[in-house]
C-alpha cells in the first residue's frame, strides 16, 4: 500500500518504521490531553471528531469524560 503525499506516493513501510517509534514515546505525553479535554466539554453537547486520531491519546480521555 503506498499513501499519497503533496503530489507524491510515500510507501507504507515508512510509516511503520515512524509509529514503532511514535507510539511508545506519545504514551508519555499527557501535559495536553487535559486543554483537549476541557475544551470539548466546554464545546457543550454535541459531537466531538479529533482529525488524525491515530494512537487516541486524546480521543480515548475526550470519551471518558462522557463527550460523544
Amino acid at each position: 500500500m503506498r499513501y499519497a503525499v503533496i503530489g507524491r506516493t510515500i510507501p507504507r513501510e515508512r510509516y511503520d518504521s515512524i509509529a514503532r517509534l511514535y507510539d511508545p514515546w506519545s504514551s508519555s505525553v499527557i501535559e495536553d490531553i487535559s486543554f483537549y479535554v476541557e475544551e470539548a466539554l466546554a464545546a457543550g453537547a454535541g459531537p466531538v471528531v479529533e482529525l488524525g486520531v491515530g494512537t487516541g491519546r486524546i480521543a480515548i480521555p475526550t470519551a471518558l469524560a462522557a463527550c460523544t
